[in-house]
């Protein structure tokens, strides 16, 4: 879809298409990376076409959303009224879920936490927090304007979709957040205050989550964390540990092949030895050629191509001050997680930040 509503757009701009040089040379270098990583290729099947198509769908989102903010301006009331819908669609899931299922293919059932829109709660975890912070990127960071959404997106992913991945991937942003505000704050005892008032209102949730999550799976985790060593759950649980396997072969994986892409459909072949070397840690899952890590899928089958155009996307898309540079930290720790490579959301994100940083007065508005 992605990929097809872009060329519809292009052929609706008429010519009026617009990108930045620096965007063109980290889609070359994609490309340079890409095609050598084609040689390495075991086989040329509809695997590799995804591929081509995940990469493809990248840049032609970053430059059609670019284009609209550089033509039209931020459309952020559009964005929170989609992201409405996908809220709205939860409650029409609950009263009449066949109706949902009949628009895609769901793989979880409403006891594991609703879908939405999406094929699986963390799918809907993922919409839910990158729409915010999308939102929240074309606010030029001022999270008062849309705090309604914010807030409803946040309960939306502990207390509808129950991803334990969504959790996960909000207490990494309020971790990120805290972490900003003792930089900031002055003097630094109001700062580290802050942060301890933060940590109390942590725990306190995750003590009393399990009480209104009962017996969902995100509950049972929580549950099971405040009981035991946290850690331990990194190995005991299944998804998780499957999850931790993908982000640490896929860069364990690209520093063995010392950068250079390694293949577009070789990364199932390396599991035995890196299992080998961590002691058999990884147990669940069996041998995969998707990379189930946003970020690990740039940089296994790219190799340094895909570490340098990221590095050159992140530049770009940040105005070099200390809150941009922390929102983009918290960027790059979310794509770690299973995030699909086709995803829209996330050029989305990027586009807004190199407008943004060409045309800040456009972008900081609050109407």
């Amino acid at each position: 879809w992605p990929v097809l509503i872009g060329l519809i757009m292009i052929l609706f701009l008429k010519g009026q298409v617009v990108s930045t040089k620096y965007v063109n040379l980290s889609f070359l270098i994609v490309l340079t990376g890409f095609f050598w990583s084609l040689i390495l290729t075991n086989s040329i099947d509809f695997f590799t076409i995804r591929a081509a198509y995940n990469y493809m769908s990248f840049f032609l989102v970053l430059v059609i959303f670019f284009t609209i903010l550089h033509h039209y301006g931020p459309p952020i009331n559009l964005i929170k009224f989609i992201n409405y819908i996908w809220i709205f669609a939860v409650f029409v899931q609950a009263i009449a879920p066949d109706i949902i299922g009949a628009l895609g293919n769901s793989r979880s059932s409403v006891e594991r936490g609703f879908t939405s829109l999406a094929s699986e709660p963390s799918n809907f975890a993922y919409y839910l927090i990158f729409s915010s912070l999308l939102v929240l990127k074309l606010r030029n960071h001022n999270w008062r304007a849309d705090l309604f959404l914010h807030l409803v997106n946040i309960l939306s992913v502990i207390f509808l979709a129950m991803s334990s991945v969504g959790l996960i991937m909000l207490l990494v942003i309020a971790l990120v957040y805290f972490f900003n505000i003792i930089l900031t704050t002055k003097p630094k005892k109001v700062g580290i205050g802050i942060l301890l008032i933060g940590v109390v209102c942590v725990i306190l949730l995750l003590n009393f989550m399990p009480l209104f999550l009962g017996d969902s799976r995100v509950g049972y985790l929580v549950l099971q964390a405040l009981k035991e060593n946290p850690l331990l759950l990194l190995k005991a649980d299944a998804s998780i540990n499957y999850r931790l396997e993908h982000v640490v072969f896929s860069f364990h994986g690209a520093f063995n092949n010392y950068f250079i892409p390694g293949g577009i459909d070789t990364f199932a072949d390396i599991r035995d030895d890196l299992n080998q070397f961590y002691n058999g840690y990884f147990w669940w899952g069996r041998p995969s050629k998707n990379i189930q890590c946003w970020l690990g899928d740039w940089i296994y089958i790219l190799g340094g191509f895909g570490f340098l155009s990221l590095i050159s996307l992140f530049y770009q898309s940040s105005n070099g001050s200390r809150q941009d540079f922390f929102f983009f930290v918290s960027i790059a720790l979310l794509l770690l997680v299973a995030v699909p490579p086709a995803f829209p959301l996330i050029p989305m994100i990027f586009a807004s930040g190199i407008y943004g940083k060409q045309k800040p007065d456009q972008i900081n508005f609050s109407k």
